[in-house]
């Protein structure tokens, strides 16, 4: 006679089945009726576990929906202070320009030509076997020669520039855009 309930195969341990095998001759009872048994006593905290890895799952789903809704809220409340701060660093770029030094004393608004191009280093000729003429060309205590060009005073002046500019483009950001000005 055909059954109605759905069939599984399991594989277990041998000590498992040895133990299956003892407390279905102790119940006189086949292996399968001793597990069908064990789980009809545990299928209440099986669907109890079921149940809470379901509402796992839904809140892990629930808590990336609103981990993106406020990245989107956050991103739509920044927009504006970002647009502002660039066209604060537009303003800058057109002001001042990147050939322009500042700080060099120039006045306000006028350009400066880029500084002359530093020397050619000397060649070295390692191994070739000719005299060595290549010395250390700079000391560790040494200016930076990026700013070489510039005075110790002029680099100053550039570097209070460069933080007062940056300064005001922090108090720009915090302050938000101008009413009625468009990001």
């Amino acid at each position: 006679m055909p059954t109605v309930n759905p069939r599984i195969q399991v594989t277990v341990r041998p000590s498992q089945y040895v133990l299956l095998q003892r407390l279905a001759k102790l119940q006189k009872r086949s292996m399968s009726k001793v597990l069908a048994e064990l789980f009809d006593e545990i299928e209440p905290v099986y669907e109890r576990v079921a149940v809470v890895l379901e509402a796992a799952v839904r809140a892990q789903t629930s808590a990336k929906q609103g981990m993106v809704d406020a990245f989107q809220a956050a991103e739509a409340e920044m927009a504006p202070h970002v647009a502002a701060a660039m066209g604060q660093f537009d303003m800058l770029v057109n002001t001042f320009g990147p050939a322009q030094d500042v700080a060099a004393g120039a006045p306000s608004g006028a350009r400066i030509a880029a500084p002359p191009s530093a020397p050619t280093p000397t060649q070295v000729t390692r191994g070739s076997g000719l005299p060595t003429t290549h010395t250390r060309t700079r000391p560790s205590s040494a200016p930076d020669p990026r700013n070489s060009h510039l005075s110790r005073k002029a680099r100053r002046a550039k570097g209070r520039m460069v933080r007062s500019v940056a300064a005001a483009i922090v108090r720009q950001v915090k302050k938000g855009p101008k009413k009625g000005s468009r990001p």
